[in-house]
């Protein structure tokens, strides 16, 4: 699963039921890092999972999310006041997981055009 997937499927999850303050609550509703964790490694609890096969998916699909949101260098702290934050929407968080996924395309694709052909990306 690419990074661009992981967002999109996220902000499903945020669809079906978002919440704020926890990763998961007691009805499955997810946070924007409950929606990843559940995505990357199929329960939305196992956030701090380093040893996973897809936490550098995690951390990637988090990267992005703070470039769009302007979080700087730690977007996994920054994330969560964004997501909890009063005037915050469900809506809002999926669109910007949505978004922060088209970003990620457009980033690759800025890369793949600039790698002289035959050269590794």
């Amino acid at each position: 699963m690419t990074t661009s997937e992981i967002l999109r499927q996220a902000a499903v999850e945020v669809r079906k039921g978002w919440c704020r303050y926890v990763l998961e609550d007691d009805d499955r509703n997810v946070c924007a890092n409950g929606a990843l964790a559940r995505i990357c490694f199929g329960c939305a609890t196992e956030a701090l999972n380093v040893k996973h096969r897809n936490y550098i998916h995690f951390r990637a699909a988090q990267g992005v999310i703070g470039e769009v949101l302007g979080l700087g260098d730690a977007p996994a702290f920054a994330i969560p006041v964004w997501n909890n934050a009063t005037r915050q929407t469900q809506e809002n968080v999926a669109t910007t997981l949505e978004y922060a996924a088209m970003l990620w395309d457009q980033q690759q694709a800025a890369v793949l055009a600039e790698t002289p052909e035959g050269e590794p990306a």
